[in-house]
């Protein structure tokens, strides 16, 4: 029997504005006046350094260096060429611990105004590229949050928006990079950008390091859906099938009526009966020294009431009535493997093929559902073909054969 995968309810978490580490240079399209103008400044700003080096107390000498690192900074046309100044204005800040409380205040609103500049620019452009009305912007968008970020390195709105730059335009590891480095910088209780970092390492393949995080992040919010949902989804990709049958359990349990946890957890139930069928088989009968035919046919069942009971109570859609025809067909060919294998008495054989025959007629009818809704789709007919021959329906696959030349 041809086995196809059982299609899986996808639990994705979706954050507000989410998801940046370098910027690229440019080419500088400056007027012809620009360079002199610049050139004066930074003599000026080359004349203070000068100065400071010998009156290091004096305050009003960094104020007049930062105010011109400013203007310096407002002449380049091209944000990436601004990063450099706005080191120098921030190492200006750094060496000015000892200020006064006036002098600090107002360099601090030099460093503030940039800041807000840079962003504010940044956010713009962001915010035209997603309306399409500007499509080439992205080095200028990310040059604006880098500038930002250099003036405020603890900022964790810049790199939230420099990381969504990234995310959006498909640099997922940058997206990741940027928002460790925000994580690094932050030292905070907030757990927004752990929770993103989560969510980007499990979309990256990384889900170790996803689930290590989502667990440490649920270990102080155990009720936070979201986090629920992405461990649950961790589980789920890593193939963790018993975590998260765990978790679908009591999220079950908890929203009785949301059908995509049933769904969720009837899948998982199955991809665990399946390693254990697979198991047994290859073991002769003793996985793990416990699992026995019962215990493998009391997983079917329960998995049986599931659908039985969602196909009973909810309308179905294609998807759904998909999964379930499938779980039908691929379960009656795991019990008739099991029914022939040496290890199994005759006795039990014969309920083993008994069952088989139960759940190649759910698998039928399923998949005959699924043909009248879609019946230009060739994959239901060519598998319900398949299921009419081997259960001896030979005028039902003649007519489907006759009809598309099977």
């Amino acid at each position: 029997m041809t086995y196809i995968s059982t299609r899986m309810v996808s639990l994705v978490l979706t954050f507000g504005i989410f998801f940046a580490i370098s910027c690229s240079v440019l080419d500088n399209n400056r007027s012809d006046e620009l360079p002199s103008y610049q050139q004066e400044l930074n003599n000026q700003i080359r004349t203070l350094n000068e100065q400071i080096v010998e009156n290091p107390d004096n305050s009003d000498l960094k104020i007049q260096k930062a105010n011109l690192l400013m203007e310096l900074a407002e002449s380049q046309a091209n944000p990436s060429d601004r990063y450099p100044i706005y080191q120098n204005l921030y190492e200006l800040s750094l060496e000015s611990s000892n200020m006064e409380e006036p002098d600090v205040e107002h360099l601090d609103e030099i460093i503030n105004r940039a800041w807000s500049s840079e962003q504010n620019s940044g956010v713009q452009l962001l915010q035209a590229t997603r309306n399409a009305e500007d499509v080439n912007s992205y080095y200028d968008i990310l040059a604006h949050f880098d500038n930002a970020i250099v003036l405020q390195p603890d900022s964790l709105v810049t790199y939230n928006l420099m990381a969504t730059t990234f995310y959006e335009n498909g640099s997922i590891n940058n997206a990741i990079d940027t928002l460790e480095r925000a994580f690094e910088w932050s030292n905070s209780s907030d757990n927004t950008i752990r929770e993103k970092l989560a969510y980007l390492y499990l979309e990256t393949g990384r889900t170790d390091e996803a689930i290590n995080v989502y667990e440490s992040l649920l270990a102080s919010e155990p009720d936070n859906d979201h986090l629920t949902h992405g461990l649950t989804n961790a589980y789920m990709i890593s193939n963790r099938h018993e975590d998260a049958i765990d978790r679908l359990t009591a999220l079950v349990e908890q929203y009785p009526t949301r059908i995509y946890y049933r769904e969720a957890l009837a899948s998982q139930l199955y991809y665990r009966f399946e390693e254990q069928t697979i198991g047994y088989l290859n073991d002769s009968g003793e996985i793990s020294n416990s699992i026995t035919i019962s215990d493998l046919i009391s997983q079917l069942d329960e998995i049986h009431s599931i659908f039985d009971e969602l196909n009973t109570n909810s309308p179905s859609n294609e998807e759904s009535i998909f999964r379930m025809a499938t779980f039908y067909k691929n379960s009656a060919g795991q019990l008739l493997q099991l029914a022939t294998n040496q290890s199994v008495p005759d006795e039990q054989a014969v309920n083993l093929n008994q069952l088989a025959d139960f759940y190649l007629e759910n698998a039928i009818t399923h998949w005959e559902r699924l043909a009248d809704m879609n019946p230009g789709n060739l994959e239901y007919l060519s598998i319900l073909y398949d299921l009419y021959i081997q259960t001896e329906r030979i005028e039902e696959a003649e007519s489907i054969e006759r009809s598309y030349n099977f």
